[in-house]
Order: C-alpha cells, then structure tokens, then sequence
C-alpha cells in the first residue's frame, strides 16, 4: 500500500474489547468469555450499574490510562432513553477557545462559557508537574525513592486528568443547554484542528496549545449531548480569520487581549464572540461579516463554588434568561 509504513515505536498497552455476545452476568459479577478451554475473566459489578441485567452491558474495554498508567474497565451501557426529536429551526455559530471553552451567538443572543477554573487546572498540572519531575530526577533511575516518586506522579496525573475532565463535561453541558433554551438546531462549531494540532508557535504558547487545549474533547462531549436532544453539530466550518476579521466592515487584524478593536470602522466587540458571529455567517453564507454580534453578551461559569464545594449551575432554561440567574453575569460590549 502506498504511504504506509512502520509504527514509529512498539505499542506495550493495547485496548481489550468484549462485545455483547461475549459477555454473560453471573451473581453481581460478569463474566468475560477467552479462548476455547480458558476460564472466563471476572469482573466486580459496580453498585451503580447492580440493578441492570446481562443484555444491558452492550461492550466492554479494558483501557491502559496513560495518565495513571494503570489499566480501567469501560463499560459501554445501554441506558434505553431514545434521542429526542426537536422542531428548533435555529442556528448557531460555536468558536471554541483556550482561554473561554466555547462562545455562542445566533444572531440574537451571545454566550461565552467562562471556565477559568480548567485553565487554571491545567496550569497547575504543569507547574507541579515540573517540580515533581525535578525531584525525581535526583534520584537514581530504578531506585525505591525513584519508583516512589513515580507512583506519586501517577497518582497526580490521574487526579488531574479526572478533574479535566469533569470540567469540560459541565462546560458542553452548558453549552447545549443555552442552545435548546434558545431553541437552537444546529450547532455550527469552528473547525480547530489546524490550530490546535499545529506547531509553530513560541514554546509558552504551544505548551499552552497542544497540553491545556482539549477541542478534540469538547468536541466529542458536545457531539453525544446534543444528539441526545435532537440538535446536530457541524464540526466542519472553516475557523480561519474568524477571530480577525471585522464583522461590521471586513478588515481583518489580529486583536491583543480578550477585546476586538476594529482600526477601520471603531467596531468593539467580545474577541470570541466575534469568532463565533463570523463562523455562523461563514455557515449560513459561505463567507464571513454577513452576521453581527449582539450588543450584549452573557458569561456564564459553569459552576459555582460555594463553601468549598461545587455547585453546578449550567443547567438553564427559558425563565432563567429572562430573569437573568446570579451565574449569569451580563456585560456590555466595552473592555473586560
């Protein structure tokens, strides 16, 4: 075959896959059917997922977490809720970001998902990250104290990864929350993948980039939720220059900081926002500039910490826009 070639390096971990036909419940436990003649692999049913029977577990995966570096079983469950069907016409434009996991806009309204505190996890892990390694690196490799530190790493990893994740599931919940109370049908979200999978910036910036940026992520958390609803997500526009390019007049500059600030025409406006306006008018038209950003954006954080617990508060609907909830936070167009 032309173009295939080598891996580049030996895969030690593999995924482990049981489908349906080969797995069987057995006294809280289920049973993993092997090769002909060797006992079937047991494992515990999680006190969750006790009340279901065999026929629900339609998949089962055993997965090498190369943040833990231990493995973890995957249940793939059957959860008998059918996707909803909605009769939303609406359309809008998803720019996803670094600092801000999504801004939204129809037209109408705008929305941008201030989640600081998954920025502030990632920047964490690195940080603790260095200083681990640091530590680790005084030791002799292959010692106790070296193994130790190791197992430390690990540890943190997995519990930070646990945390990233929990954050961007709150955040593409809001997201798709905002969109069915705007009765919105189809998500229009910026392609991403050149500029988060690219290599070509200062070593801070890229750290920030390829480490701290999880779009593939929130991609597919936004995809599944909103299928669930009925709403389809287009993961296809282009997002060049969306960010750049001045929805009132056309010119095109890179902006410094969170504000648009068009040099042609005095148009100000949310950086994202903007991004967001111009991927819905590159979808609804083919080109950019033909949607302008509401005068007035709302920042939502997807939780609130009270007492030092988290409370989510992503969970909106048509009474709380229109009396305006203390997670919403309302701004005008003017510098942040």
């Amino acid at each position: 075959m032309a173009g295939a070639h080598y891996p580049h390096k030996r895969k030690w971990y593999r995924t482990s896959i049981w489908k349906r036909t080969g797995i069987r419940r057995q006294e809280g436990t289920l049973l993993l059917a092997r090769a002909r003649g060797l006992a079937p692999v047991r494992v515990a049913v999680p006190a969750s997922l006790a009340t279901l029977p065999g026929a629900a577990f339609s998949e089962l995966r055993l997965v090498w977490d190369r943040a833990a570096r231990r493995y973890v079983w995957h249940a793939v469950v059957e959860d008998g809720v059918a996707p909803q069907v909605t009769s939303a016409t609406g359309v809008a434009g998803v720019d996803l970001g670094e600092v801000h996991p999504a801004a939204l806009t129809d037209g109408r309204t705008a929305l941008v998902i201030s989640c600081r505190a998954l920025r502030s996890c990632v920047q964490y892990t690195h940080k603790r990250l260095a200083t681990l390694r640091a530590k680790q690196d005084r030791r002799k490799k292959g010692s106790a104290r070296w193994k130790r530190m190791q197992r430390r790493k690990n540890r943190f990893l997995g519990q930070q990864k646990r945390r990233e994740r929990d954050l961007l599931h709150k955040a593409s919940r809001a997201v798709v929350d905002w969109a069915v109370a705007q009765q919105v049908g189809i998500l229009a979200v910026g392609n991403v993948r050149t500029v988060g999978n690219g290599k070509r910036l200062r070593p801070e910036q890229q750290q920030k980039v390829s480490s701290g940026w999880s779009h593939g992520t929130m991609r597919r958390y936004l995809g599944y939720k909103a299928a669930a609803v009925g709403i389809t997500v287009d993961d296809t526009v282009p997002e060049a220059y969306t960010s750049q390019t001045c929805p009132g007049c056309g010119a095109r500059h890179k902006p410094r900081g969170r504000m648009y600030a068009c040099r042609a025409c005095g148009f100000r406006g949310a950086r994202d926002v903007v991004g967001a306006a111009n991927i819905l008018s590159r979808f609804l038209y083919h080109e950019v500039g033909r949607v302008a950003p509401p005068p007035r954006t709302m920042y939502l954080r997807p939780f609130v910490r009270t007492l030092g617990r988290r409370r989510s508060s992503s969970r909106l609907d048509t009474a709380d826009l229109a009396r305006a909830a203390p997670s919403w936070v309302p701004r005008e167009a003017a510098p942040l």
